[in-house]
């Protein structure tokens, strides 16, 4: 802490597991997998600007590996787990109790992360910002509005690489990226009472 304003948190986390979940696409199941360890660090940083007015801001990497060498079943043999980021973080303005109104700008950053387990294959991470407003009214009533993925940003909001198979492939199938978009920009309003 530093002065009435500033405060810094840092946190380390340590975690082995005798087993990791893994993921079977074909049978659409989880199953036990080889042990691991992650190692991690997360440090915050949040300034009071201003009675109204907060920013906060968190970065997070991180190193998670297999403890045996694991076979992906795509021909990747390695150590490195699947979908597991090499780092997050966030940046957040707040605006609290300045008259009748509240809300926030964020900004979200997932890195990079390995797609297959000797890290050959990767996806790539995104960074989306987020905004809400909220006005207050009289007897508990409150209006509020968001936009999401402000800046309409053109990614994927996860990855993942496995054997599939399509009409006319082998019969083995073929590895390949499957992918899941990230959410257009989007707006949603609301209307809530407080009792």
């Amino acid at each position: 802490q530093f002065g009435q304003r500033i405060a810094i948190t840092l946190a380390l986390s340590n975690l082995d597991a005798q087993s990791e979940i893994t993921y079977d696409p074909d049978q659409g199941q989880d199953s036990a997998g080889p042990g691991s360890v992650r190692r991690g660090a997360e440090i915050n940083f949040t300034y009071q600007a201003l009675r109204w007015l907060e920013f906060y801001g968190s970065y997070s990497p991180n190193r998670a590996r297999y403890t045996t060498p694991y076979d992906d079943g795509t021909g990747h043999i390695g150590r490195y787990l699947p979908n597991a980021p090499f780092a997050m973080g966030s940046f957040n303005m707040y605006i609290r109790n300045l008259g009748p109104w509240d809300g926030g700008l964020e900004y979200r950053y997932l890195g990079n992360y390995p797609l297959s387990s000797d890290n050959e294959v990767q996806g790539h991470g995104y960074g989306e910002w987020n905004l809400d407003a909220h006005y207050s009214l009289q007897g508990g009533w409150k209006l509020g509005a968001g936009i999401y993925n402000l800046l309409n940003t053109h990614a994927d909001s996860m990855q993942y690489w496995y054997v599939g198979r399509l009409p006319g492939e082998p019969a083995d199938g073929v590895a390949g990226l499957q992918a899941h978009p990230l959410e257009p920009i989007s707006f949603r309003l609301t209307v809530s009472k407080m009792f």
